[in-house]
C-alpha cells in the first residue's frame, strides 16, 4: 500500500516595507495624519522586531543638480528646472546629503534594515527591492508610508504581481488629497484594515494558524 503524503506547508516569511517616510515627503501631510502614520510605523516596527521580520526602506534620493532627471518628468522635472535657476541651496528636495532626504528621525530603524534608494515614483522600478525580497523568500509584506496614491499604491500592485500577500492599515499610510480613494484602490491588491490594531490582530491569527499547520495540527476553531 502506498502511504499518503501530506502536502507541504509553505513557510511564511514576512517583511515590513516602509515607503518614502522622509521629511521632504511627509511635510505636506496634515499634522494629525502625519502623527497617525508615524505612530503606526513605530508600532509596526515593534511587531517586526518581535517576530524577526525583514525590514526594508524604499526612498527617493537624487544627486546634486538632479543629474540624470529628465526635464520632461511631470514631477521631478520641475525640481530640476528650478534647481538650475536657484541651485542646491534653495531647491534640494530629496537631494543626497540633506536632512529632508533621510528617513524621518522618529523612525527607529534596525541596523539590518534593507535600504533601496531610487529616482522614480515606483519603489520597485530600477531598484534592488524585488531581488532583496525574493532572495529572502518573502511571502507576506506589511506595507506603510507615503504617499498612498503613489509609492504605496505602486508597491501594492507590484507585490500583487509577485504573488506576495500584502497588508495595509489606513492609519499607516498618508496622502494629503487622495487618501480615501487611494486606499479603496489598494484594496484591489492588498488586505486593507482601518487601523493598525485590527491589522495586527489579523496578522497574529495568520501567524498562529501557520504555526499549527507547520506542526501538522489543525488550528483551533475560530482561529
Amino acid at each position: 500500500l502506498k502511504r499518503s503524503v501530506a502536502p507541504a506547508v509553505m513557510t511564511e516569511r514576512w517583511a515590513l516595507l516602509i515607503c518614502d517616510m522622509q521629511e521632504d515627503n511627509l511635510r505636506s501631510l496634515p499634522a494629525d495624519q502625519r502623527q497617525d502614520v508615524v505612530q503606526s510605523a513605530a508600532r509596526l516596527l515593534d511587531v517586526a522586531a518581535f517576530h524577526k521580520w525583514v525590514v526594508a526602506f524604499s526612498g527617493l534620493r537624487f544627486p546634486s543638480g538632479y543629474e540624470g532627471v529628465s526635464e520632461r518628468h511631470r514631477l521631478f522635472g520641475a525640481l530640476r528646472r528650478q534647481n538650475e535657476r536657484f541651485g542646491d541651496e534653495k531647491i534640494h528636495f530629496f537631494l543626497e546629503g540633506t536632512a529632508g532626504a533621510n528617513p524621518i528621525p522618529e523612525l527607529s530603524l534596525p541596523e539590518e534594515t534593507v535600504f533601496s534608494w531610487r529616482q522614480s515614483l515606483h519603489p520597485f522600478r530600477n531598484s534592488s527591492l524585488e531581488e532583496e525580497l525574493l532572495s529572502r523568500k518573502i511571502t507576506r509584506v506589511v506595507l506603510l508610508g507615503a504617499k498612498t496614491s503613489t509609492a504605496v499604491l505602486a508597491a501594492a500592485q507590484w507585490l500583487c504581481d509577485l504573488s506576495i500577500a500584502t497588508y495595509v492599515a489606513e492609519t499607516a499610510v498618508g496622502d494629503e488629497g487622495l487618501q480615501a480613494p487611494a486606499c479603496e484602490v489598494i484594496g484591489k491588491f492588498a488586505d486593507v484594515f482601518k487601523n493598525v490594531d485590527d491589522m495586527v490582530k489579523a496578522i497574529n491569527e495568520e501567524l498562529m494558524i501557520s504555526q499549527f499547520l507547520q506542526k501538522g495540527r489543525d488550528p483551533p476553531e475560530g482561529g
